[in-house]
């Protein structure tokens, strides 16, 4: 993967009770800005039930009713807490459950999420 300017992906790694996530690398300037621009590429296993949710700022600028930013730490926090219970696809419903309920109403920017989850099948290595 690559990130331009954007907050740094969460990797889910799914295992039952040592479930885990891990908060990957985002560094580079904005897309578009100049087109001699490189970007650095990083590669992290990304076997069969692991998840690798990437987003727009939007969702961790966002204020609450109390002002508060949910913030990289926020959706660690909320997604650690996620992960031992549920399964992938569930884990990514009830985060975009928990923004709508505390956070929806005061979103002033475009909101893009993308949650990709390695169901198995031919392909299984690196993203």
């Amino acid at each position: 993967y690559a990130s331009a300017a954007q907050p740094s992906p969460v990797l889910i790694k799914f295992s039952g009770n040592d479930s885990l996530i891990e908060q990957c690398a985002s560094e580079g300037p904005f897309i578009g800005i100049n087109a001699d621009l490189e970007y650095d590429t990083h590669l992290v296993e990304f076997t069969k039930g692991n998840s690798f949710l990437t987003y727009s700022d939007a969702l961790i600028e966002t204020r609450n009713d109390k002002g508060v930013f949910m913030g990289e730490e926020g959706i660690c926090t909320y997604i650690t807490d996620l992960i031992s219970t549920l399964k992938p696809k569930k884990v990514f419903n009830t985060l975009i459950q928990y923004f709508n309920k505390n956070y929806a109403k005061n979103l002033t920017d475009d909101l893009t999420i993308v949650n990709i989850i390695n169901v198995g099948g031919k392909w299984n290595g690196l993203l």
